[in-house]
């Protein structure tokens, strides 16, 4: 009997409460840390943004140890653009009782502490291809590269490298409308502190969205309109990189 009593204290110590709220990168906004319970309730998000006002809500149930919103696939690009510049008031209410009141503004860039430049002189053992451009961070204690290589002018390759090692590798058919390589964006969405480079895919249909890292790789896409992110997004370490897909997909999509 005690030992169900230590049970029960513990569930309801875990599902009680108000939990922690943070307002992420990207829209992103989290009920939760994915440690404790939430229990069953309505949980909603209400602000103003220019002269509408947007509610969401969603319920929870007792196993959910966390939801979110996100506001980069819930609005479209005209509100996303609204909240970079303007600070907004953000509410979220519990079973119609007010937890959560702040003002701030979204950010909408990756957290990024490397600065990244064009390397030309590379010669890295067991690498395939032909060098089309690589690129190097700086400001790290590691060195790091990606490098685009092309196999028999059939096969594109990016390959990221440590410290002269290959690492990680992606490949891609080159296709006769495939664009060029484009913008490259330094991201860490895994909070490893380890550099991740991602980039665009695009032929003439289908944009992919590539993530590579030192281990990692994720790959999101826009075809005909509509999108398909990684499931690991779902992740609560990765909720960052869902908003940072969505808002990529509002403003090239």
């Amino acid at each position: 009997m005690k030992k169900i009593l230590i049970i029960i204290l513990f569930i309801s110590n875990n599902i009680c409460g108000n939990p922690e709220i943070v307002i992420k990168n990207f829209g992103i906004i989290t009920i939760g840390n994915g440690n404790n319970y939430l229990g069953k309730h309505i949980w909603k998000l209400s602000f103003k943004n220019e002269d509408s006002l947007f509610i969401f809500s969603i319920k929870t149930k007792t196993n959910e140890k966390y939801v979110f919103f996100n506001l980069s696939k819930l609005l479209n690009a005209k509100y996303l653009k609204y909240l970079k510049k303007n600070e907004t008031n953000f509410l979220i209410i519990k079973d119609e009782k007010i937890i959560f009141n702040e003002t701030t503004k979204i950010t909408f860039t990756p957290k990024n502490l490397f600065n990244i430049y064009i390397e030309k002189k590379l010669n890295i053992k067991g690498l395939k291809g032909k060098i089309i451009d690589s690129y190097a961070l700086d400001n790290i204690d590691n060195d790091y590269y990606l490098i685009r290589t092309i196999i028999n002018n059939k096969l594109l390759c990016w390959t990221i490298v440590k410290n002269n090692k290959i690492m990680n590798v992606h490949t891609e058919m080159n296709v006769s409308k495939h664009h060029n390589l484009g913008r490259i964006t330094i991201t860490n969405f895994t909070n490893e502190n380890k550099p991740e480079f991602t980039f665009i895919y695009k032929d003439s249909s289908e944009n992919k969205i590539i993530t590579l890292g030192e281990k990692n790789k994720y790959i999101s896409s826009f075809f005909k309109n509509n999108i398909y992110v990684s499931r690991l997004s779902n992740k609560y370490n990765m909720l960052e990189y869902r908003g940072f897909i969505y808002y990529t997909f509002k403003n090239n999509g």
